[in-house]
């Protein structure tokens, strides 16, 4: 079971990888329902290369960039997933 979770958890943040490229460093309106944190973000973004935390509403990628700031957008029943400095590409 645990090769089937993270293999999709790598499906999943590759995806989403694909998406920050398009919405790096900015907010849009709305609340999270997904807020991952504590991680290492890779944006292949020149302007930024690196975050620390995304925030996402269903499809859209609100926000990218500190904790603090994308953990304030989520939602009242918002997942919050805690990536222990993992990295997410």
């Amino acid at each position: 079971m645990k090769p089937v979770f993270e293999a999709m958890t790598s499906l999943i943040m590759f995806i989403m990888i694909a998406m920050i490229a398009s919405h790096p460093g900015r907010a849009l309106a709305g609340r999270a329902d997904l807020v991952l944190y504590n991680g290492n973000v890779i944006t292949v973004d020149e302007s930024l290369p690196r975050a620390r935390a995304v925030a996402v509403a269903g499809e859209r990628i609100l926000y990218v960039g500190d904790d603090q700031a994308a953990l304030a957008m989520a939602g009242p029943n918002a997942k919050r997933i805690d990536l222990q400095g993992r990295t997410l590409i």
